[in-house]
């Protein structure tokens, strides 16, 4: 059971920008509210591509730029961009969207949520956090030995300071074995199912080290956003702990 506490922070709080899902989230309702909703696609039932190639110009998803959409697609459908299915998913979710005649459309629920950013993210981060699957999206099942408490608790502390993939790597898991194998299974479970969620709520910054367009995650640096203790209450709050899993 997940017992992380969310703090409550004011609509007028600037740090809410530092989250992407937040962001993301306002700027969709708002979409949603200006445009009477989002048309569906008859098949699937995704978002429709007006909605998609709107979403692409302004959501500033991490790893997700405009111009990187559009480099390997020239028309974008939901699965092209995981942000939209990620708010998609969370509205169905969480009951503040619903489809209704090949539209969808915001919940009473939803609807109070259009000005509310504060209210967007503290229903919204825990949500995405701990009820999604982060391999591909949808409901979860716990690919790491530990918690979200455990993982929460260590980073609080390791990541006052910048550290690089293969240091939290070395703090979770110890030294990789097998190292014949360029794979490095643990760390990339540890990313994209503990790091990258995080970065895309906004409660860490991910830096690459380098100037090359990709950068191994061993050697991507990641620290604390200022969100993170606005956000949080956490039981190593103003304590050092140093720990591993195995």
């Amino acid at each position: 059971m997940v017992v992380i506490v969310f703090k409550l922070i004011d609509d007028e709080d600037l740090l809410l920008k530092c989250s992407p899902l937040t962001r993301a989230c306002k700027l969709t309702l708002d979409y949603i509210a200006e445009n009477g909703g989002i048309g569906l696609t008859k098949k699937h039932k995704a978002f429709n591509r007006t909605f998609i190639h709107w979403a692409a110009n302004n959501f500033d998803w991490p790893e997700y730029t405009r111009n990187e959409l559009f480099t390997v697609n020239k028309v974008l459908n939901e699965i092209d961009f995981p942000a939209c299915g990620i708010i998609h998913t969370l509205l169905l979710h969480l009951k503040l969207g619903r489809h209704y005649k090949g539209q969808f459309l915001l919940t009473q629920k939803g609807k109070k949520l259009v000005d509310a950013p504060a209210a967007i993210f503290e229903m919204l981060a825990p949500a995405y956090l701990f009820d999604m699957d982060h391999s591909n999206g949808y409901r979860l099942a716990e690919a790491l030995a530990g918690t979200w408490d455990i993982f929460f608790n260590i980073l609080n502390v390791e990541l006052q300071t910048e550290k690089s993939g293969i240091e939290l790597r070395g703090v979770f898991f110890g030294k990789k074995e097998d190292t014949e194998s360029i794979w490095d299974k643990e760390l990339s479970e540890l990313y994209h199912h503990i790091i990258k969620p995080l970065c895309c709520a906004g409660l860490v910054q991910e830096f690459h080290s380098s100037q090359k367009k990709y950068c191994k995650v061993e050697d991507r640096l990641f620290l604390k956003t200022a969100l993170w203790p606005k956000a949080l209450k956490l039981d190593t709050d103003g304590f050092g702990l140093k720990t591993h899993l195995h």
